[in-house]
């Protein structure tokens, strides 16, 4: 049975909207999962209202639905005719940016070192896909994301567990992996070498964190992809590249133009100048997002005020960017050189 949907949209032929800030889109979808399970409606959330979770993230920042279209599924490489499914979205069409979104594992699946083959068995068939980028959301109990990062630590092994850690893995590192982790990994396609960072992890419950994984195949881009090309297993990179499981240095932040963070520095600055003082209020900084025409919704503009941004606040799930110190319950002053 296929997959029934309303209508197909085309994607644009060849073209790109602007660059999409994802850590915005990450941060959107695990509010949206934590609203349905806040209003009881955990039951009712499957695979597909994780995937229109993502899809109304991307629109809420700015990215126009017809850029979006069905992942790929395995045989056919168009979406709704096989029953395996590599990818949920795409994003500029094939070639463009993947998006797959994965629900908690089953208790069978998640018992020792099995949730780590899991996981990697997620990260290679997202790997397998020809595309220009890759990002994997898991949902994944904290406790259970500490445990495989401390198994990890204890037999030497790096692991993407936590923000910004971002590993290699080739096939020396998989050949290495403990025996409950090889049988839950199992046959399939093998990418060589894959580089895996944590991007960032965001709470949706006490039992679940939304984790954001970015895939990347080393030696693969835009221009290796053939144009009309179906899922493959892409070819390893014509240099040499070491065997082994090891750390890769994470790649710097990107820019912050055009984010959330960009939108609320410019507010803050625009208060500060108009009212001579240095401290503002947050309703001042909303007021002034909403007056300058910003695509940010209010939660969205808060969580970054009160925590990415705010030095005093550290822990899971916080950027940290330390733009702004807390000066009372509901008042902010622009650190020094912000």
């Amino acid at each position: 049975m296929t997959e029934q949907h309303l209508g197909v949209a085309e994607p644009p032929g060849g073209t790109a909207g602007p660059a999409v800030d994802w850590s915005q889109v990450w941060h959107l979808v695990a509010t949206t999962v934590a609203g349905h399970l806040a209003a009881g409606r955990g039951h009712l959330v499957t695979q597909d209202t994780v995937r229109l979770a993502a899809v109304l993230a991307l629109q809420a920042l700015g990215v126009a639905p017809i850029r979006i279209t069905l992942g790929w599924t395995a045989g056919t490489g168009r979406p709704g005719e096989a029953s395996e499914p590599l990818a949920d979205l795409f994003l500029d069409g094939p070639g463009g940016t993947l998006v797959d979104v994965r629900l908690p594992w089953t208790p069978s699946a998640a018992q020792g070192t099995e949730a780590m083959g899991w996981l990697l068995r997620d990260v290679l068939r997202v790997a397998s896909v020809p595309a220009a980028g890759r990002w994997l959301g898991v949902l994944a109990s904290p406790p259970l994301m500490g445990q495989l990062d401390h198994l990890a630590r204890r037999r030497g092994v790096p692991w993407p567990g936590h923000p910004q850690a971002r590993v290699l893995l080739d096939r020396a590192g998989l050949d290495a992996l403990p025996a409950g982790a090889a049988r839950a990994l199992g046959p399939g396609p093998r990418p060589q070498p894959v580089a895996v960072t944590c991007a960032g992890s965001w709470p949706v419950s006490p039992e679940l964190d939304l984790y954001a994984f970015e895939v990347d195949v080393l030696g693969s881009g835009p221009d290796t992809i053939p144009a009309g090309s179906t899922p493959a297993v892409l070819p390893p990179p014509a240099a040499p590249v070491r065997e082994t499981l090891q750390a890769v240095p994470a790649a710097p932040p990107p820019s912050p133009r055009g984010t959330a963070r960009a939108e609320v520095l410019a507010a803050v600055r625009a208060v500060v100048a108009r009212t001579g003082t240095d401290v503002v209020h947050e309703q001042q900084v909303l007021d002034e997002v909403r007056r300058s025409g910003a695509r940010f919704d209010e939660a969205t503009v808060l969580t970054m005020l009160t925590r990415h941004m705010c030095a005093q606040v550290q822990g899971r799930g916080v950027a940290s960017y330390d733009d702004v110190d807390q000066v009372d319950e509901h008042h902010y002053r622009l650190r020094p050189g912000r």
